[in-house]
């Protein structure tokens, strides 16, 4: 007689949605800050709790990761900003390690991820503005980009 053992799956659910993406979520090296923007922006996306309800105050932040990991290619991001981009994450992390093991519960979980979403978001902006202001600075775009730049770097500026 044959038996066969089933492999528990470490997957948790809420909300019929798995923690599955917040497994490729690894504590970021500077040399990978594009990889783990990209990984921590999907996270956030993939666990969208209720974000939609703000798309008009909060751009979607797989636009956001893209465009930080452009300016982490161009080596725009200071090293103070990719700290507190790795312990956003790292936060992101533990709250689904305590989450598994039933040391907090679904509503302190979404608390900790809205907080976090807010102020990646700041922290993206603020990183957006002081590159469109460099770029001003350095005035190395044609009219058209200058136009647009000083269009967005208002717009930005109107947020705050």
């Amino acid at each position: 007689m044959k038996t066969k053992v089933q492999e528990k799956s470490n997957e948790r659910k809420l909300n019929n949605v798995s923690f599955e993406a917040l497994r490729d979520i690894e504590l970021l090296e500077e040399r990978r800050l594009s990889w783990g923007l990209i990984n921590f922006n999907s996270v956030l996306n993939h666990f969208n709790w209720g974000f939609y309800r703000d798309r008009n105050k909060y751009p979607d932040f797989h636009s956001l990761g893209s465009s930080m990991s452009d300016h982490a290619r161009k080596g725009n991001i200071g090293k103070y900003q990719i700290y507190c981009l790795v312990k956003l994450s790292s936060i992101i992390y533990d709250a689904r390690v305590l989450y598994e093991n039933n040391l907090i519960d679904f509503t302190q979980l979404h608390s900790i991820v809205v907080r976090v979403r807010n102020d990646a978001h700041k922290r993206f902006k603020s990183i957006e503005k002081t590159q469109a202001k460099k770029e001003l600075k350095n005035k190395k775009l044609n009219s058209d980009s200058l136009l647009i730049l000083k269009a967005k770097l208002a717009i930005l500026e109107n947020e705050d």
